[in-house]
């Protein structure tokens, strides 16, 4: 099977797109929503560690928890540099400590949604 560098791009700018929030855009020299979305995803997530939420936890397979988890997973490269901080551990005793997980989960599936945009501008380019 012969996979041509022109069918794994999409996907390549998908993936891109999903580590740093914006970047598929920044490649896509749409550099005003780029820079709109990796400052809004961050300032999302900014909030919800504020508010005492906790970035990406799977307490079981319970449907609230696998979202979250995956929302959380969402934020690319920030899940893992706040999860091995330890700066996403949250704060289960405070009061805004569902709040600020909703947040950071909120902010995970919003860049999925903004990395499955760039991945459909890619594929349309090519198919023109």
């Amino acid at each position: 099977m012969n996979i041509s560098g022109a069918k794994i791009k999409p996907f390549v700018y998908f993936a891109l797109s999903w580590m740093i929030p914006g970047f598929g855009h920044l490649l896509l020299k749409k550099k005003q929503k780029a820079v709109v979305f990796f400052f809004g995803i961050l300032g999302l997530i900014l909030i919800g560690l504020w508010m005492g939420g906790e970035i990406g936890a799977l307490y079981g397979f319970q449907p609230i928890h696998i979202m979250e988890f995956i929302g959380s997973l969402g934020n690319g490269l920030f899940y893992f540099f706040f999860k091995l901080t330890g700066l996403g551990n949250g704060q289960l005793n405070s009061v805004s400590y569902h709040y600020g997980t909703a947040y950071i989960g909120v902010a995970g599936f919003l860049n999925f949604l903004i990395a499955m945009k760039v991945f459909s501008i890619v594929k349309e380019k090519m198919d023109d």
